[in-house]
């Protein structure tokens, strides 16, 4: 058994305040699938994040989730500014990535975490969008 590779690109084609902006204009449901399967998944919450009703349906508590995605988002556009070591960019025609990547033994290389949250959100690329290279 070896050491995997594992890693997280973003597509920016938003500023930093519209991708905030975006990011307060999604309801508790979007977030909520969002989340699925990262490390805000509502499943690995010590109720930090999520509460849970008789039925065990988790419900976002907003006042402390929406700050920690906050910090996703501005690590993005962080890694675009070169603030951080561990994580890099480049830009394919009209589109910068922010890219974090590494070896993993089990544990999450540097900045990947935060960085798929900002991908799964989709506040920092507008999908409407029409990208000058995906149709050559």
């Amino acid at each position: 058994m070896g050491a995997d590779f594992i890693g997280a690109s973003v597509p920016v084609s938003r500023t930093r305040d519209e991708a905030i902006k975006a990011l307060h204009e999604l309801n508790d449901e979007a977030i909520k699938l969002a989340l699925r399967h990262t490390n805000l998944d509502p499943e690995f919450d010590d109720g930090t994040f999520w509460s849970f009703d008789d039925n065990d349906e988790p419900q976002m508590i907003r006042e402390t989730l929406i700050p920690e995605l906050e910090k996703c988002v501005h690590i993005t556009y962080d890694v675009l500014e070169d603030n951080h070591r561990v994580a890099s960019w480049f830009r394919h025609d009209d589109v910068k990535f922010a890219i974090a990547g590494g070896l993993s033994w089990g544990d999450t290389p540097d900045l990947v975490d935060e960085l798929s949250i900002a991908y799964f959100l989709g506040v920092t690329y507008d999908p409407t969008k029409e990208l000058a290279w995906v149709d050559r």
